[in-house]
């Protein structure tokens, strides 16, 4: 029987309550744990061969709460034509998150009571969702069982899908956020300014903002932007948002403070609204608009849709840390507690995390290699003609920053470090009232967030 992809659609009759939705070797001391503790999982190779074959028919429902994908652009993105060839049996459905995205978020899909085996996430995303609902399942047990080799996947990224979970395995990485600095060579060869290179210390960099930063034709230029929600998640530094033993937030500090300096040094070059702080404005501006020369992203994409004449970069670094990216941060494929098909849905997992399956999406340029050693980074893009020419060995970093401390709530300290950034950046308030109040909020946003 023919199968197709197919975006789940709820009937009429659900009611859908308001709401908002919201990578490369890891350290040498996660790697070394984590090689050791999968090496002892890893069961023989002929439990392994199990893994290649789905008997019974089965339908998996895919939820994301990324808010990446829409139901359009998902079966192309994860080649779900390529993963029901694999296996036959198996029809694929895909619920994207919050109404914005043609969906619905992750505690109406629970009122709703739609059914749940797969679940998308980043380490930003499953805390107040996939946590707060307790659709966690701890899949060490199956891994073992199966024979998942668990020692072919990035250590880092595992590493910290294992401190998301308090310790325990429950998803599988399959790909890596880049940390590349993309930057637009019009502006760079307007204004006759060398193009960056790999290696740039910040301070290389803000020097370069500086004379990028101007007005021409009655047109504002901006040097660069930076999605700060996600270089505190990944900040190159390895501060902690949140203090382990108690909880509480921590991005007042005076680390932290040197951290916010040197971005918010960037901000002081501009005049700027709170709404051109905010990510997805900033990714307008450098891709639509085409008004800022240098842009950091630190998550997500590494393509660019309208902008041509663009490049890569390595993240710069600081100069006392040479050489260290930000920290590894995985797409994640979570199997639901609630689903009946949790075998099933490992099978799945096993294929996207194949080589067959990594090395392919990674030649499309689609997905960041999740596996060890950078495997299949020297194929990034090379099916893909926006990829050409370009520099995308940039797009992770020779050596990733040693994992902070996370727990379901480091969404939610992110969140109010951002907001705090935002409060300096537009010189709404100074620093230190910024991050005092940025601490009080994501701490009572803990203390009030309720746990099932």
């Amino acid at each position: 029987m023919k199968k197709r992809w197919v975006a789940l659609m709820l009937g009429t009759a659900i009611a859908v309550t308001a709401g908002c939705g919201g990578t490369s070797a890891g350290t040498k001391d996660n790697a070394g744990g984590a090689a050791n503790e999968d090496k002892k999982g890893t069961a023989e190779p002929a439990a392994a061969a199990g893994l290649d074959k789905i008997d019974k028919p089965v339908t998996l429902v895919v939820f994301d709460t990324t808010g990446n994908w829409t139901k359009d652009n998902f079966s192309e993105a994860f080649s779900g034509s390529k993963i029901m060839q694999k296996f036959p049996n198996v029809t694929l459905k895909f619920m994207p998150f919050h109404k914005t995205r043609g969906g619905l978020t992750t505690d109406e899909m629970i009122a709703a009571g739609e059914q749940i085996d797969l679940i998308v996430g980043t380490p930003g995303t499953v805390g107040a969702g996939m946590y707060n609902q307790k659709l966690e399942a701890d899949i060490a047990p199956l891994v073992k069982t199966l024979g998942f080799d668990m020692s072919r996947l990035n250590p880092g990224a595992v590493s910290i899908v294992k401190e998301v979970g308090n310790g325990t395995l429950h998803g599988i990485p399959f790909a890596m956020s880049h940390t590349a600095m993309m930057y637009n060579k019009d502006i760079f060869d307007k204004f006759g300014v060398a193009y960056p290179k790999d290696g740039m210390t910040w301070d290389d960099t803000y020097e370069l903002a500086k004379k990028l930063t101007r007005t021409d034709g009655g047109k504002a230029y901006y040097g660069m932007f930076i999605s700060f929600y996600h270089a505190a998640l990944r900040n190159q530094l390895s501060l902690n948002l949140f203090e382990p033993a108690s909880g509480k937030s921590a991005f007042d500090s005076g680390a932290w403070k040197t951290f916010y300096g040197n971005f918010s040094r960037f901000y002081d070059l501009y005049n700027l609204d709170a709404t051109q702080v905010v990510a997805a404005q900033q990714k307008k501006m450098w891709d639509e608009e085409q008004v800022v020369a240098m842009y950091m992203p630190v998550s997500g994409d590494p393509s660019v849709k309208g902008l041509k004449n663009y490049d890569y970069m390595q993240s710069p670094v600081f100069k006392d840390k040479p050489g260290v990216g930000p920290q590894a941060y995985p797409f994640t494929m979570y199997i639901s507690q609630t689903s009946k098909h949790k075998e099933d849905a490992l099978k799945v997992i096993n294929y996207l995390v194949s080589d067959e399956y990594q090395k392919a999406k990674a030649e499309e340029g689609t997905f960041i290699p999740a596996l060890k050693d950078n495997k299949y980074l020297d194929v990034f893009g090379k099916s893909n003609p926006g990829y050409q020419g370009k520099n995308v060995k940039a797009l992770l970093p020779a050596v990733h920053a040693e994992s902070s401390k996370w727990n379901a709530f480091t969404g939610t300290y992110a969140k109010e470090a951002l907001n705090a950034f935002i409060d300096i950046a537009i010189k709404a308030k100074d620093a230190n009232t910024a991050l005092r109040e940025g601490v009080e909020r994501a701490d009572k946003a803990v203390q009030t967030a309720t746990f099932k």
